[in-house]
């Protein structure tokens, strides 16, 4: 009965950490990043080519899965494993957000005349990103090297 309850308690807490990968990934990172885009006359769906809103909906499964796979496995290998796999998904899904940093906006009425803007800010997005992930990727095998070493 203890274990049951020790694995029912890993997976809600589990669900509850891909709840909040889902707020932040599916929802407010492409909020964010569409508003920014309105303000200068386009959309997220446009620089895209399809609504981003479904592309990360189809893997909300993915998210709820691992993350609840992770805390199952709370305390063996696999955790920071599949801990580092949900943040590697979430780097992925902001460049995918972003475009891969290729920001491409046409017809833009300027003075009269119509302007088409491109920008390329893949590198710098890239190390944005990678420094803000980074952490979520390493972070859970450093943890679990730390558990390993005060169980000897």
């Amino acid at each position: 009965m203890r274990v049951a309850r020790k694995l029912a308690l890993a997976v809600l807490s589990g669900l509850v950490d891909a709840l909040v990968l889902i707020v932040v990934f599916v929802y407010l990172v492409p909020l964010a990043l569409d508003s920014v885009l309105r303000s200068v006359g386009s959309s997220l769906a446009e620089v895209l080519g399809s609504d981003p809103l479904d592309y990360a909906l189809a893997l909300l499964p993915l998210f709820l899965g691992i993350a609840t796979a992770a805390r199952a496995l709370s305390g063996t290998i696999y955790e920071p494993l599949l801990r580092a796999l949900n943040a590697l998904i979430a780097f992925y899904l902001l460049l995918y957000f972003t475009n891969g940093g290729r920001l491409e906006i046409t017809g833009i009425n300027v003075g009269g005349a119509l302007v088409d803007v491109s920008l390329d800010v893949s590198v710098p997005l890239i190390i944005v990103l990678l420094f803000a992930t980074l952490p979520g990727i390493v972070s859970p095998f450093i943890e679990f090297l730390e558990k390993w070493a005060l169980k000897r």
